[in-house]
């Protein structure tokens, strides 16, 4: 039977049923567990959702989760395994009529722990951006009332550009995302270009034009491009707030488009 797509108005019962099944869950993963949050629309007071409580959940060791499948199946969940996420463990509960979704990450996952958490904090400070979203998936819910892929996919791009203004402003604000700072390594650079391209397009468009977009992407296929990392003026939030100085700010041209970076360190004492 295919999946009811139902949006309600908020519930004000949500929270304590988060806080319930929380409870179970921690009392299942024991000393695994590290951190629980509400996240999802249900974590959101105002905002229209499917009545679906999702759950994140960090813990030490994602083996552990799995050798307690059946203590969670004998209380209601399917586990699902990584379930399109790699390095995740999807557990859900209620068959069809679904009433909870668990997403379980390793604590050192701090990119996909911390990038929910931006965007339920975004929604909540943002009422424009929460009616809009709540709007789009009342919509979407009559076009699909039994069809979650089409639900899901016209809600898409929606959630990828809340992903990414979330994910900005966290940099603007100097608050932690999740990112870990190391010194870089050559064979990382095929990985880093796609980050990087991905980056400029979902993050970065506010800053600068679509012209100066284009000639900022193409210098990842030019060749020492691994050899000569910058800041971008949408990072500058982020390095400040972690101890970093800036150094330099100068005008290049790439493509015939001026582009403004950062040249910065570290603050020694920091």
């Amino acid at each position: 039977m295919p999946q009811h797509v139902i949006v309600r108005e908020y519930d004000a019962r949500y929270p304590a049923l988060y806080e319930k099944e929380a409870g179970l869950i921690s009392s299942i993963l024991g000393e695994n567990l590290v951190a629980i949050h509400h996240i999802g629309s249900t974590a959101v007071p105002g905002l229209k959702s499917k009545p679906i409580i999702d759950i994140l959940v960090s813990v030490r060791s994602l083996e552990e989760v799995d050798g307690k499948k059946e203590e969670f199946e004998r209380n209601g969940y399917e586990c699902m395994g990584e379930f399109g996420i790699k390095g995740r463990r999807y557990l859900r509960k209620g068959g069809d009529e679904r009433t909870h979704q668990i997403h379980v990450f390793q604590e050192g996952d701090r990119a996909n722990l911390m990038r929910h958490l931006a965007v339920r904090d975004y929604l909540i400070a943002h009422e424009d951006v929460r009616e809009e979203y709540g709007r789009l998936k009342e919509g979407l819910a009559l076009r699909f009332p039994h069809d979650i892929e089409g639900y899901c996919d016209g809600k898409e791009a929606f959630v990828r550009k809340t992903e990414g203004d979330a994910l900005r402003e966290c940099v603007r604000d100097g608050k932690d995302i999740g990112i870990l700072l190391r010194l870089f390594q050559k064979e990382w650079a095929g990985g880093l270009a796609h980050i990087f391209i991905r980056a400029i397009d979902e993050t970065c468009a506010k800053d600068y034009s679509k012209l100066q977009l284009e000639a900022w992407a193409s210098a990842a296929d030019q060749d020492g491009w691994a050899d000569r990392f910058e800041s971008s003026l949408t990072a500058k939030g982020f390095f400040l707030g972690r101890g970093y100085e800036v150094l330099k700010e100068e005008t290049v041209f790439r493509n015939g488009a001026p582009l403004r970076r950062l040249l910065m360190r570290m603050r020694k004492g920091a």
